[in-house]
């Protein structure tokens, strides 16, 4: 499941697969507060790299949560202890809130790209996790491209990669 999960958000940024009967109104209400923009920033606060994210998981701490954020890899890589990393929170009404971030892991390679963020936010609503897609299941897919305003489209499961050995190429 994580792995199906995972291929999902990276192809995509964010995306659940919403109820057949689900009304659209309800399924962006619990899918819009789990998106997340991530900007790295140089040392002077200019912006180097953005992507998108969504909340896996998170932890009472306080007043606040610890959130924890999965990303791709290739948007951390090169920048972890070089790099200011920050989250933005509730994009899906404007500006969001803006909190630092840290890596906690990541990868970036030709078979996994993958990082894991953590920070600490009022504003952490972890997604809930749908099964594996089905083949013309309906989808929703949330991403901020290009470091610009959150994106959101819907669409259909167009193809579903089998998990076989010769697969690993396609």
């Amino acid at each position: 499941l994580a792995v199906c999960v995972t291929i999902v958000f990276l192809g995509a940024g964010c995306a659940v697969t919403p109820q057949s009967e689900s009304r659209g109104e309800d399924v962006l209400d619990r899918l819009l507060p789990s998106a997340v923009q991530i900007i790295l920033e140089h040392p002077e606060g200019r912006r180097f790299r953005t992507g998108s994210g969504v909340v896996i998981a998170s932890r009472p701490k306080g007043r606040s949560s610890e959130c924890f954020v999965l990303t791709s890899g290739h948007t951390v890589a090169g920048a972890i202890g070089q790099k200011a990393i920050y989250l933005l929170f509730g994009r899906q009404h404007g500006a969001g809130t803006k909190e630092p971030g840290s890596v906690v892991a990541y990868r970036e390679t030709a078979e996994l790209d993958v990082a894991l963020l953590r920070t600490e936010s009022d504003e952490c609503m972890p997604a809930r996790a749908a099964g594996p897609p089905r083949l013309g299941e309906s989808i929703w897919v949330v991403a901020f491209p290009w470091g610009r305003n959150m994106t959101l489209a819907r669409g259909i499961v167009s193809q579903v990669n089998g998990d076989g050995v010769g697969d690993r190429e396609l």
